[in-house]
């Protein structure tokens, strides 16, 4: 369901040895044996099963990009911790989160099972510092329009509108 396994594919595609791919987080056991092999195929892959939250700003600051490549996902907060963290992230079309990502502005959002767009999408943001700095600057813009004070307003506006047709209505009886 995670898509970790094209992601790994994905990884490998790269073939480029300065780069490592980190994954963060516990994985179905039908994966372990799949992720176990991809470990001692390709050194460069890591797994922590599981990480304490206030370590992952860490992680994130060390990172260069995310990628959320799930076949199905109601909504990743962590791609917004993520974006927080000044990061330009990958996503799949079947994520939530993807409402927040503009593609090509603060990320890339990829089809599911597509292996060979989420490797396209890894080398351009490897090969182009640039564009992965100034995706990432997107990210921080786009993480401020979720505060709570933004939150606030949109649910206010609801309400206003709600209102309104009710008002016209009962101005209609």
């Amino acid at each position: 369901r995670k898509g970790v396994q094209y992601l790994i594919e994905a990884f490998n595609q790269l073939a480029l040895s300065d780069i490592e791919l980190l994954l963060v987080g516990s994985l179905d056991e039908s994966m372990r044996p799949r992720l176990e092999q991809a470990i001692r195929e390709n050194p460069r892959i890591k797994h922590i099963s599981h990480l304490p939250k206030a370590e992952l700003s860490r992680l994130y600051n060390q990172a260069a990009v995310f990628v959320l490549p799930s076949l199905a996902d109601s909504w990743g907060l962590v791609v917004l911790e993520a974006m927080a963290c000044g990061l330009p992230v990958i996503v799949t079309e079947n994520t939530g989160s993807g409402e927040v990502v503009e593609d090509g502005v603060n990320g890339y959002i990829v089809p599911i099972r597509d292996s060979q767009a989420l490797s396209e999408k890894l080398i351009y943001l490897y090969q182009n510092a640039e564009a992965r700095n100034k995706m990432g600057q997107a990210a921080l813009q786009t993480i401020g329009r979720y505060t709570w004070e933004h939150y606030g307003q949109q649910i206010l506006a609801v309400y206003r509108q709600i209102l309104t047709q009710r008002q016209k209505f009962v101005s209609a009886d």
